[in-house]
């Protein structure tokens, strides 16, 4: 097979990991809205905090899993391709999350979700391609002193930016 076929044949197998990644997230999303709303319905802000971080834990755990998946599936998938799917994973996890809602909401079900904004898309992005980035430490660095100081350097380059811009 040549080089074009081949990168094109990894690219498909990593889009289409990204939407299957994508489903099961939203899938997770809307059962983990679900279940945390019918046992913390008079808890709103407790609700919300739970909601969200759930969501950020499911996120990390479906990011992960999609790009060692394509890593799994593809051996010869590079390191901009696996990263890549991480980031599209998350944004098709949003996507699949708002049908998801609506289509809960078209049969009565009220889970207090928004349509997402592009801001919630970008920020979804960010979050993927930082979890895909530390997944891709533990699949491809073979040091462990060297892979746990790239995830030390990159919680801490997180912690200025987050510091820079508020």
């Amino acid at each position: 097979m040549d080089k074009k076929n081949q990168t094109l044949l990894d690219l498909n197998v990593s889009v289409q990991v990204a939407l299957i990644s994508g489903i099961v997230f939203g899938l997770l999303l809307l059962g983990m809205r679900l279940l945390i709303g019918h046992f913390l319905w008079e808890h709103r802000d407790l609700s919300y905090y739970l909601n969200t971080g759930a969501a950020l834990f499911l996120l990390w755990l479906v990011v992960t899993a999609g790009v060692r998946s394509v890593h799994s599936l593809r051996k010869n998938a590079g390191v901009f391709l696996l990263w890549f799917s991480g980031g599209l994973t998350a944004v098709a996890g949003v996507l699949m999350a708002s049908v998801f809602f609506a289509l809960a909401a078209s049969i009565g079900l009220d889970l207090g979700a928004r349509l997402p904004t592009q801001d919630v898309y970008l920020f979804a992005l960010l979050v993927g391609l930082v979890y895909s980035l530390i997944a891709l430490i533990h699949l491809k660095v073979r040091s462990k002193g060297l892979g746990n100081a790239l995830e030390i350097l990159i919680f801490a380059g997180i912690l200025v930016l987050l510091l820079y811009f508020s």
